[in-house]
């Protein structure tokens, strides 16, 4: 919506989206905004140009965030999204980088660590890859971009009990608390693991002198130059 936003009322904004529930959702949005330069489109976005057939060398941007990692084809989608840009559009990524060892309790404990291991096996296990930015670079050049800007975002959250906290810390709090319960669901955890782990996190909601620090996150721009 922000997006649609920003093009104004000549522009226009097309999402792609695999749920046909969050399709529906995106478009109600929408319609309830008044913003008619935005629609999605269902479909896998590795298929990219297939999905938008009649719409070749017409877009001047493309933006994916948290989208590459966890597809087993990221390739597909840089080139689907060559072929839809115009040459000098350009594309924004925002994806994880050394993921297993950026994010972590302040102090550590062990027992948090061993969720994110599990997490990112269960990743990788269903064709995800939590360090797809360090790729990135050489897959854009592949398909006929040329890298403009290149930077790593990374962020720091403290819990409640610290003079408040920060709104940051909802974000962990909420994935953590739903994702490691999953974890054991899939066998990459045990039950003593779970408890564990979500004890440990318990602790730092309660502690004001601890802190997580949260996966690092590369920023990219690139522009189609062949």
């Amino acid at each position: 919506m922000d997006l649609a936003q920003c093009v104004g009322p000549k522009g226009r904004v097309v999402g792609v989206e695999t749920s046909a529930a969050f399709v529906e959702r995106a478009e109600r949005e929408a319609r309830t905004r008044g913003v008619a330069t935005f629609r999605a489109v269902q479909g896998d976005v590795q298929e990219m140009s297939t999905l938008l057939p009649d719409d070749r060398d017409s877009f001047d941007l493309a933006y994916a965030r948290w989208v590459l990692c966890f597809l087993p084809r990221p390739e597909a989608v840089i080139a689907g999204t060559a072929q839809l840009l115009k040459r000098g559009g350009r594309i924004v990524i925002q994806d994880y980088f050394n993921y297993e060892h950026s994010i972590r309790l302040a102090p550590r404990r062990p027992a948090f660590d061993r969720i994110i291991e599990a997490l990112a096996a269960s990743w990788r296990e269903h064709g995800g890859d939590p360090d797809i930015a360090g790729r990135l670079p050489g897959m854009l050049a592949e398909h006929g971009f040329r890298v403009l800007h290149l930077d790593s975002i990374q962020r720091v959250a403290r819990p409640p009990a610290a003079d408040g906290g920060d709104t940051m810390w909802h974000w962990p709090d909420s994935f953590f608390r739903n994702i490691t319960p999953r974890l054991v669901t899939l066998g990459f955890l045990s039950q003593a693991e779970c408890d564990a782990g979500l004890g440990a996190w318990e602790d730092a909601c309660n502690d004001p002198d601890m802190y997580v620090l949260l996966p690092t996150v590369i920023e990219l721009v690139a522009e189609r130059v062949a």
